[in-house]
C-alpha cells in the first residue's frame, strides 16, 4: 500500500520549515495512552519476539492506526482498509520518510546507479579490498546464498562508520534508517532477512552512504562513490580500492601543503 500515488508537489521538507514532530493534522487524532495501547497490543499479536515490534507487526500497528484515525473523520474515503492505509500513508508515512531523507526516491536512485556500468566497473574494481573490510566485521561466514560472505547486523554497520569517522558527518538515526532500508529491500525481494546485511546490500548501504557525505554538486553520483571508496582505501591499506578510486577521479598530485588532490577527468567535468 504505500508504493501508492506519491504526491504530485516535490517540495522539500528539509528547506520548508517543517520540524519534527510532523502536524499531519490540526489537532492530534489520537492519545499518547491509545498510542500506547496499539503498541502493547501490535508487540502481544507477536507468536515469538514480544520484547520490540517486528515489521509485521509494525504493519499491523499502522493498519490500527489508521482505521482508528479515520473512525474519528480525519481521514476521508471509504472505509476498507485498502483506501484507509493509503490516505494515512499520503497523509503522515510520505511526509516523514521526505523528512527523515531516505525514501523510496533515494532507494530507488540507488539502485538504478548500482546497475549502472560505470558504478559496477567500480565494484568489480575494489571488490577485494571492499570484501575484505566488509568481512572484517561480519558473522556467520560460509552460509547459504545470499550470506556466503557472512551479515552485518546494526552493531557492525556502526563498527564500520567508527572505522572510517563517518559519524562525525552522519548521525547514528541517519546510519539505522540506510541500514534497515537496505535489508528491508532484499527482505522485500526474498532474497535476504530481517536485520540481517549481505554483501550486496552493503554494497548498496555504500552508494548512499557516499551520496550522503560527499553531496557537493561538482561532484557526480559516481565520483562521491570513488571518493568514500578511496577513504576506505586509505583507513585499510587497501591498493585496490585507491587505484579504483584514481581511475574515477583521475591521477593524485602533490598540494601546496602536501596532502593529496585530485585532478577530475576532463569527461567527468
Amino acid at each position: 500500500p504505500f508504493s501508492a500515488r506519491r504526491r504530485a508537489s516535490s517540495q522539500c521538507l528539509w528547506g520548508g520549515g517543517v520540524q519534527l514532530p510532523l502536524r499531519a493534522f490540526a489537532e492530534p487524532p489520537l492519545t499518547l495512552v491509545f498510542a500506547d495501547l496499539i503498541h502493547v497490543t501490535a508487540r502481544e499479536r507477536q507468536p515469538f519476539i514480544r520484547s520490540y515490534m517486528t515489521v509485521d507487526a509494525f504493519i499491523g500497528a499502522v493498519l490500527d492506526v489508521a482505521m482508528e484515525i479515520h473512525g474519528r473523520g480525519f481521514l476521508e474515503g471509504p472505509g476498507t482498509p485498502d483506501n484507509v492505509v493509503l490516505a494515512f500513508g499520503e497523509r503522515v508515512i510520505v511526509p516523514l520518510v521526505e523528512f527523515l531523507g531516505l525514501g523510496e526516491q533515494e532507494l530507488r536512485f540507488a539502485l538504478s546507479l548500482r546497475a549502472q556500468t560505470e558504478v559496477s566497473a567500480l565494484f568489480q574494481h575494489g571488490r577485494q579490498g571492499l570484501a575484505a573490510a566488509f568481512s572484517q566485521h561480519a558473522k556467520g561466514a560460509g552460509g547459504q546464498e545470499p550470506y556466503r560472505r557472512g551479515y552485518w547486523t546494526l552493531q557492525e554497520m556502526k563498527r564500520f562508520a567508527l572505522d572510517l569517522d563517518l559519524t562525525a558527518e552522519m548521525s547514528h538515526s541517519a546510519l539505522q534508517r540506510i541500514f534497515d532500508t537496505c535489508v528491508q529491500h532484499e527482505v522485500t525481494e526474498e532474497r535476504g532477512f530481517e536485520g540481517m546485511m549481505s554483501f550486496a546490500c552493503f554494497r548498496l548501504a555504500f552508494i548512499l552512504i557516499a551520496q550522503r557525505i560527499h553531496s557537493s554538486p561538482e561532484c557526480t553520483p559516481l565520483q562521491r562513490v570513488a571518493l568514500l571508496m578511496l577513504r576506505l582505501g586509505a583507513s585499510r591499506g587497501a591498493s585496490d580500492l585507491g587505484a579504483a578510486a584514481r581511475s574515477v577521479l583521475g591521477v593524485a598530485s602533490k598540494g601546496r601543503r602536501g596532502g593529496q588532490r585530485y585532478r577530475m577527468p576532463l569527461s567527468s567535468r
